[in-house]
């Protein structure tokens, strides 16, 4: 498994949101956010997506909301770039490469 954390920004003036993501390198995909539920962090899936308001920033990150890859075709390397598509309510289809970061490296807050 593995997870992709970005930052979708949407500079309009309507509310839109993310409702599903797919990659070439992962059988499945799903959007998740971790919450703590009794002192426990728990990843809770996001069956309806994940609201992005106008004029608004949403943060994937660890800890949070991110887009888990299940069943990966292959080992993702620190260095590897993997194809990733977004798909929002408004918006539409987004494609994008994200890279791949070894596992101890965290986001600039």
């Amino acid at each position: 498994m593995g997870a992709a954390y970005l930052v979708i920004v949407n500079t309009g003036d309507a509310p839109d949101r993310l409702v599903a993501a797919s990659t070439p390198v992962a059988a499945r995909t799903q959007l998740h956010r971790s919450v703590e539920v009794d002192g426990e962090s728990r990843m809770v899936h996001q069956a309806e997506g994940v609201p992005v308001p106008a004029g608004a920033t949403v943060r994937f990150a660890p800890h949070g909301y991110h887009v888990m890859l299940m069943g990966l075709e292959r080992r993702l390397e620190a260095g590897d770039r993997v194809p990733l598509m977004l798909r929002f309510e408004r918006a539409g289809r987004i494609e994008l490469e994200v890279p791949v970061r070894a596992l101890d490296w965290l986001p600039d807050d």
